[in-house]
């Protein structure tokens, strides 16, 4: 994970990079659907295929 916007006051905010996400335990249910999304969205192009797998995620 990166830290973005660190200072000595606040605790510093972490962006997920690519590959960040761990599969095991509860916290990496649907981590193959969470890249697709990343990947869907850069694209722009899979529209229904993009609802459809937000749709199973929510």
């Amino acid at each position: 994970m990166t830290t973005v916007g660190a200072s000595s006051q606040q605790q510093p905010a972490t962006v997920s990079e690519w590959g960040d996400w761990r599969e095991d335990g509860p916290a990496g249910k649907g981590i193959q659907g969470r890249d697709w999304v990343l990947v869907l969205e850069r694209d722009g192009h899979h529209k229904k295929a993009l609802q459809r797998l937000l749709m199973k995620l929510s």
